[in-house]
């Protein structure tokens, strides 16, 4: 299974803009957050905000196939 994976903000600093994964199985957003953290040294903090093909994405949320996943960080501002 491949993925890739957008980052902004924070996160890019770990990841560069943009990651291609290859995995033997499929996972969860969860699982892909752990692997990333041990994987590449994402910060747990701030808890990323996480979309799959430009929706909101959920931590048990399976990935498939050829999906794009964003990860940034949670928007503030006023």
């Amino acid at each position: 299974m491949r993925i890739t994976i957008r980052s902004y903000s924070i996160f890019s600093d770990f990841l560069g803009n943009e990651v291609r994964i290859e995995l033997d199985e499929s996972i969860t957003v969860g699982e892909l957050l752990d692997y990333l953290k041990n994987t590449y040294s994402l910060p747990s903090k701030p808890e990323p905000i996480v979309l799959i093909n430009g929706e909101i994405a959920s931590l048990d949320q399976q990935l498939r196939d050829g999906d794009t996943v964003y990860i940034a960080p949670p928007f503030s501002g006023g």
